[in-house]
């Protein structure tokens, strides 16, 4: 087996996914195939986390911006939140299984695996940002309602 730094376990890679949304598992999932000397493979996952962000901020933005507050936009903004988190998660899931294999050669050889507390909280914290600065900037560009 190649000597590889420590891997963060794929499968918990999934709550960063449900949290921070797309681009916050791009960033872990990317970690890890960098870790694994796969440079190809952390780049599609980088920038295949910012598409999957990019293309649910334009599906949803205009949904999202706007400013109602009774309980039907509520409920609607919440559940097109629901669904990128859920699209987050399944899109994981197919990476996940792909870094399955590495992963537990990685553990076989006795190796500790990366604390994932950290390392999503960090994840999350910048896709949020993205996600925030890129909303604000659609905002100022289309307005309040796409």
């Amino acid at each position: 087996m190649r000597s590889f730094r420590p891997l963060i376990d794929p499968n918990s890679i999934l709550w960063a996914c449900f949290f921070g949304g797309p681009l916050a598992g791009g960033l872990l999932f990317g970690a890890n195939y960098r870790s694994m000397r796969m440079p190809r493979a952390a780049a599609l996952a980088w920038a295949g986390g910012f598409a999957v962000m990019l293309l649910a901020i334009a599906i949803f933005f205009p949904i999202l911006a706007d400013g109602g507050a009774d309980a039907t936009s509520r409920s609607t903004r919440s559940g097109s939140r629901m669904i990128v988190s859920i699209v987050s998660v399944a899109l994981g899931s197919l990476v996940a299984r792909h870094q399955l294999r590495p992963f537990k050669a990685f553990v076989n050889a006795d190796r500790r695996p990366r604390p994932l507390f950290w390392h999503a909280l960090g994840a999350c914290v910048i896709a949020w940002i993205v996600v925030i600065a890129i909303a604000a900037a659609a905002t100022r560009l289309f307005g309040a309602h796409g």
